[in-house]
């Protein structure tokens, strides 16, 4: 996941970076067909006469601006400074390792408690569903989703992804005897 993750950011910013560079190719190539493209642009937003003129003037007097403009109010490309992709597949990583260890808690309690032991997929099922809602449930800091409903979908969307895979590994052994 974590090097999935890596890949998609990488991938994005050399897209975006890919588009900058076409977007200044066009500029220098093209000027006055990309003028009249931030000349649409703003107009479309309400601008118009002498203002829309100026205005257009001034972004076309700095190819960086010009540039920075096109990919924005154009492509609706941005990179977000912020986001490293080696930071953004560390995060994953460690969010994988340590969400991914919850469910086994039941099992290595099982050496210690008899509780666990004697109910230890249900222990593991239960430790599950109450990770993935205090998970959904931090989302409150990321995004302006109640923390309750966002827990209540992770739990939900987990729990059906996990029921899948139970179900995917049943049929298998069922079928072909392959124990998973």
């Amino acid at each position: 996941m974590a090097v999935g993750d890596y890949l998609s950011e990488k991938s994005e910013r050399d897209y975006i970076e890919s588009e900058r560079k076409r977007e200044l190719w066009e500029l220098e190539n093209f000027p006055e067909a990309e003028r009249k493209e931030i000349e649409e642009i703003y107009r479309k937003k309400g601008l118009k006469g002498e203002k829309l003129n100026q205005l257009v003037d001034i972004i076309t007097s700095d190819k960086e601006l010009w540039v920075e403009t096109m990919m924005k109010d154009e492509l609706h490309l941005m990179i977000d400074e912020d986001v490293s992709p080696l930071k953004s597949a560390v995060v994953t990583f460690l969010s994988f390792v340590l969400a991914g260890f919850m469910p086994l808690i039941a099992y290595v309690f099982a050496s210690f408690v008899s509780v666990f032991k004697e109910h230890s997929f249900l222990s593991a099922s239960i430790i599950t569903g109450l990770t993935l809602f205090i998970v959904g449930a931090l989302r409150q800091f990321v995004t302006d989703v109640k923390w309750y409903l966002g827990g209540l979908e992770m739990l939900l969307v987990g729990g059906l992804s996990a029921t899948v895979a139970f179900l995917v590994g049943f049929i298998l052994r069922t079928i072909f005897g392959i124990v998973v």
